[in-house]
């Protein structure tokens, strides 16, 4: 039996194409690994997206950009324990949420976010402040750690809901 499909960039010519054909067509037009697909406006996932294999992947990724900072911080000539030591220095950050849900977020994603810690490395490796660099790399080192016990970046409606999802015991 033959089906009308519409593709991508073909969305006005309509391709005549068997049920089987359909499947390789999808597939020719998707990215290697493609798992988000745009639908209607609304992200979907698409049927071949291992959500628990690339969730792995990702933490790997995280864990490895951790020892990168700590191998980071020894070839810059800290002591090894520093690193250790100061690991947990970012989460004080968390006293935002005293104030109340948006305060703290804010807060909390200016200590926790990639970018600002790229940015406080590059202003350490430009003024050649050793622990302006240092700093940067506590906070890269901090994030990442953050990432592979499943912390994202928060949102201002709760502590528990974050870009990686809802964490806690209140999952739903």
């Amino acid at each position: 039996m033959r089906c009308w499909v519409q593709c991508g960039f073909l969305e006005r010519l309509k391709i005549h194409v068997e049920p089987l054909k359909k499947e390789v067509l999808r597939r020719r037009f998707l990215p290697f690994g493609a798992h988000l697909l745009s639908v209607g406006g609304h992200i979907t996932k698409s049927p071949n997206a291992h959500p628990i294999i690339m969730n792995r992947i990702l933490k790997l990724e995280q864990a490895a950009l951790l020892i990168a900072c700590y191998i980071v911080s020894i070839q810059l000539g800290h002591p090894w324990w520093l690193f250790l030591a100061l690991l947990l220095l970012p989460d004080i950050s968390m006293v935002g949420y005293a104030v109340n849900n948006k305060c703290g977020a804010v807060l909390y994603n200016l200590f926790h976010h990639q970018g600002v810690a790229a940015v406080v490395i590059g202003i350490g490796w430009y003024v050649s402040q050793p622990y302006v660099l240092l700093a940067g790399i506590i906070l890269l080192g901090h994030s990442a750690m953050d990432r592979v016990f499943g912390y994202g970046l928060k949102y201002t409606t709760s502590f528990q809901d974050t870009h990686l999802g809802k964490i806690g015991s209140s999952k739903s």
